[in-house]
């Protein structure tokens, strides 16, 4: 009986180990503000950024609904959108957060710039700060600009490489390899060449 339980203490203390130690960091996403845009897209464009910075794996990212409920919760008030540092780590200590994401999108003529920035709400010290352009439609920047830029904000985008280049390197590595196979197989065509009989007596 008592090996059952220390076993089972054993076990226990384990999973909690590694709950610990292999949980994600929680992180807020605050809604965009946004320039020459209406409130529903900086809904969207937000929504879409917590969804994608959530697809990295690299954090824990709270969801709006329990957002708004905490900060209704801890009567947080808060006139227009909180785009100010002061204002977002005032936030994420409500939110009982380690970081959280703020920024804006705006828009001149047909370019749409997009700033988001991730800060640290013990310190708040600013750890990473991404400006990317996008000459296009809103569509363009939904499915390509913000998904590149969550990626590039907590630091998992790798570039693809282009086409060409993979072609042109497989095709040395190819020629590097034939090449040699080549001049093997037709070497014993060569005047000169002799093939050697071993006798065993």
């Amino acid at each position: 009986m008592k090996k059952n339980k220390a076993i089972l203490s054993f076990i226990l203390v384990l999973s909690i180990f590694r709950l610990i130690a292999f949980s994600s960091e929680i992180i807020a996403v605050n809604t965009l503000s946004v320039r020459g845009l209406g409130r529903s897209e900086a809904i969207s464009f937000t929504d879409v950024l917590r969804s994608e910075i959530g697809k990295t794996g690299k954090y824990d990212v709270m969801e709006r609904a329990k957002m708004y409920e905490i900060l209704k919760e801890q009567g947080f008030q808060q006139t227009g959108v909180c785009d100010e540092t002061s204002c977002a780590i005032e936030m994420g200590k409500l939110l009982a957060v380690k970081y959280i994401v703020l920024g804006n999108v705006g828009k001149v003529g047909k370019t749409f710039t997009l700033n988001i920035r991730i800060v640290e709400i013990g310190s708040g010290k600013i750890i990473n700060d991404i400006t990317e352009y996008h000459k296009g439609s809103i569509d363009g920047l939904l499915t390509k600009v913000i998904p590149i830029a969550a990626q590039k904000l907590v630091g998992t985008y790798e570039k693809k490489r282009k086409p060409g280049i993979i072609i042109a390197i497989s095709s040395v590595i190819a020629v590097a390899f034939i090449v040699p196979v080549v001049y093997l197989a037709t070497k014993d065509d060569e005047p000169g060449s002799s093939d050697i009989t071993i006798i065993w007596e």
